[in-house]
Parts: C-alpha cells; sequence; structure tokens
C-alpha cells in the first residue's frame, strides 16, 4: 500500500510546484497599444483628434487583481485651425514702412498710417504624452471585463504657425488698406508672421477606464478600452500584451 501511495505523492508534490512556477511566471506582464485621443475643439479652434501609441507594464496581485502602468505618446499630432483677430501689428507696419523710406521719421509714418491690425489664421499641431500608474480588476475566464482606476499626469505641447493673416491699415485721409497675406508673401515675415508660437502645459488629475479582453493562452492576452484621461480628453485604445 506504502509503495502506491508515495508515488502518487511526489506526483502531486511535483505537480503543485509546476502549477505555482507557472502562476509566478505569469505574475508580470508587458503590451503595446495604439490608439485615438480625442482632443476637443475651443472657443478659437477646432481639432482632428491624436494618435498614441502606449507601453504598459504590470503585475498581477491575484488572478483578478493588478497594478499597472502606462505611458502614452503621440505618433501622430492633433492638429487644428484658429482664428485670432484683432491682433496689433502697429509697431511692425511702421518699422517696415521706415525701410521703405529712409528719409521718413517714425512720427511721419505714425502719422500716415495710425494704425494697423490683423486677423489671422493659425495651423495648431498638439502632442500628447501621458503617464499613469492604476489599481486594475479582471473578471475571470477567457473572455473578461476590465477596470481601472488610478492617477495620470498629461503633458500637452502645442505648437502654431500663422497660415495667413487679413491685414487691415488706416491711412490718414484716406480709405483704408485692406489686403491677404500668406505665408509665402513677401513681408510676411516682416510683419511679425513668421515667428512659430509654441505653449506647454502639463496637468495631473484621477483618471479611471474600462475595457474588454480576451485570453489566447496564459501568456497572451489582448485587450479593448476606453479611458477617461480627464475632463477634456478620452483614449480609445487596443493594446496587445504578454505575461511573463
Amino acid at each position: 500500500m506504502k509503495n502506491g501511495i508515495f508515488p502518487l505523492v511526489i506526483a502531486g508534490a511535483l505537480l503543485s510546484h509546476a502549477v505555482s512556477a507557472q502562476e509566478d511566471t505569469s505574475r508580470f506582464y508587458v503590451g503595446a497599444g495604439y490608439g485615438i485621443l480625442s482632443v476637443p475643439d475651443e472657443d478659437d479652434a477646432k481639432f482632428s483628434d491624436a494618435n498614441n501609441g502606449s507601453i504598459q507594464f504590470g503585475y498581477k496581485i491575484t488572478e483578478n487583481f493588478a497594478i499597472e502602468a502606462q505611458y502614452s505618446k503621440s505618433l501622430k499630432s492633433a492638429s487644428g485651425k484658429a482664428v485670432f483677430e484683432g491682433l496689433d501689428i502697429s509697431d511692425a507696419w511702421w518699422q517696415s514702412t521706415l525701410a521703405l523710406n529712409p528719409g521718413a521719421t517714425l512720427n511721419d509714418v505714425r502719422q500716415w498710417f495710425p494704425f494697423a491690425y490683423a486677423d489671422a489664421t493659425l495651423d495648431i499641431d498638439a502632442k500628447i504624452q501621458t503617464t499613469a500608474l492604476y489599481g486594475v480588476y479582471r473578471t475571470s475566464g477567457d473572455f473578461y471585463v476590465k477596470a481601472k482606476a488610478g492617477y495620470l499626469s498629461t503633458k500637452a505641447k502645442l505648437s502654431g504657425k500663422i497660415k495667413s493673416a487679413d491685414i487691415h491699415v488706416a491711412v490718414s485721409g484716406n480709405q483704408p488698406i485692406d489686403y491677404t497675406i500668406n505665408r509665402d508673401d513677401d513681408y510676411f515675415d516682416e510683419l511679425g508672421f513668421g515667428k512659430a508660437v509654441t505653449i506647454s502645459d502639463s496637468d495631473s488629475d484621477f483618471s479611471a477606464g474600462l475595457g474588454v479582453g480576451y485570453k489566447f493562452n496564459q501568456s497572451l492576452f489582448s485587450e479593448l478600452e476606453y479611458t477617461k484621461v480627464n475632463d477634456d480628453l478620452d483614449f480609445y485604445s487596443l493594446s496587445i500584451n504578454y505575461a511573463f
């Protein structure tokens, strides 16, 4: 009888150790994803969506609970156009006029052209990075539901160049001068329109998301997610992950 029990006990212990080892090697996972970052329109600008690539690292505390860190970056910027009205370009106009009239003084050109302003159309590109740490819950089974919540930091960089401008120049004793100037036209840079504008901003806030996933096997799984980045940004992504 003992001769029959001992082999079974040893086999059971080895099997239990193998299963345990297999579970341990699947606690860590890494993944890569791609998705659409929805950028809201502003009062003066309308944007297309950005396309962000992402990487994530996770650790499974149990079968259902995990901690997950994620980083995403814009591989394709959000692009938009904005119109700014009533930009004061008087100083630039006066300096340009002085350059064309060497004998004139600043007081002269100010009398000729009391003021000048422009309505400018700006091309804007927005690149967005996110860094987040989430607590994650996944239901059991090959097909499962995922919920996550945590803390997310956002960095945004907006770069803008003026595409064209409608110029309005007051002329003393005559009709005002009105015309449109484009990026390739003469005096575009002289009037200050050639300068690029860059604005950077950062923010940190609570973030949460929902998704569904499918396990192809014990190591490979894919997830489709919606993430509320902050009050303004939504991220829709698809990822492939590998547990090791």
